[in-house]
């Protein structure tokens, strides 16, 4: 986590690619699924990349995902990068029931 900056749209997108499943304590359901841990890469990815977009699209309403894409990296692991566009960069509810 950065000292200041978390609130950010990109910010939490990225902080919620690191996050796997049942690692944070409130929001048990918050992260990537660790089953795909153990299977081979090219097997793995393509589910990878769809709970990634679908858990971005439930926890982070201010972005609309165009892509993730899973990656290898140089120790073997696997790294979870999305494309996104920030369609609202508030996080206060009221200044959006305040528009409607």
């Amino acid at each position: 986590m950065l000292a200041y900056g978390n609130a950010e749209p990109q910010t939490c997108v990225n902080n919620l690619l690191k996050t796997y499943s049942k690692e944070a304590f409130y929001g048990r359901r918050k992260g990537i699924p660790t089953i795909q841990q153990d299977m081979p890469f090219s097997s793995a990815t393509d589910q990878l990349e769809a709970d990634a977009e679908d858990m971005i699209e439930e926890f982070e309403e201010r972005v609309e995902v165009n892509e993730v894409v899973a990656s290898d990296d140089e120790d073997g692991g696997i790294v979870l990068t999305a494309d996104i566009d920030i369609v609202n960069e508030s996080l206060d509810e009221d200044e959006e029931e305040d528009d409607e």
